[in-house]
């Protein structure tokens, strides 16, 4: 049932349009950040984010990014939903097996990684002053932290690797 994308078909066409806008937020959205630092100084761009604002933009990149992949995927090659998660990679056979490594992987990282900085600061005394992070940091409650880092992953997981590196290869996604 695979069937080649038609610039003539108008599921097509709107498929597209889909993805272009998607694309378009994706990196129009940070690039409209680095230009409101730029202008207007980092504490202007990142001033009081708000839990609730902080998770409705989250909310609008998961809507945008899965909402794109589910949408070319149903337009361009009319699959079912079954179709569209195992295309996805959603739906495979031991995904629970996958799941958990894939958990394990992210705490292990976690770890790592806070180990790395504390040994840096520790040997260096070097200390890195990232206001955004500091000011997200502030704003997030720790369920909200859980919620943003999942759902990030599932958005980026979904739309990058289950939906453009299939499409375009791993360099360009």
């Amino acid at each position: 049932m695979e069937t080649q994308f038609d610039i003539k078909k108008p599921r097509h066409i709107l498929a597209l349009i889909v993805l272009t806008v998607t694309v378009l937020y994706i990196f129009g959205h940070p690039l409209y950040g680095a230009i409101s630092s730029l202008l207007f100084g980092q504490q202007q761009a990142m001033a009081n984010p708000t839990e609730r604002g902080i998770m409705f933009s989250l909310l609008l990149n998961t809507l945008f990014m899965v909402g794109c992949s589910f949408a070319w995927l149903k337009l361009v090659h009319g699959f079912n939903l079954k179709e569209i998660l195992r295309e996805l990679k959603f739906k495979r056979k031991k995904m629970h097996i996958a799941l958990f490594y894939g958990i394990a992987t992210t705490v292990l990282f976690w770890i790592t990684m806070v180990l790395i900085l504390l040994m840096i600061v520790f040997f260096t005394g070097f200390k890195e002053e990232n206001l955004i992070a500091y000011e997200l940091g502030k704003a997030l409650s720790w369920s909200g932290v859980i919620v943003v880092s999942l759902l990030a992953a599932l958005s980026e997981e979904t739309f990058f690797r289950g939906f453009l590196q299939q499409r375009i290869g791993i360099i360009p996604a």
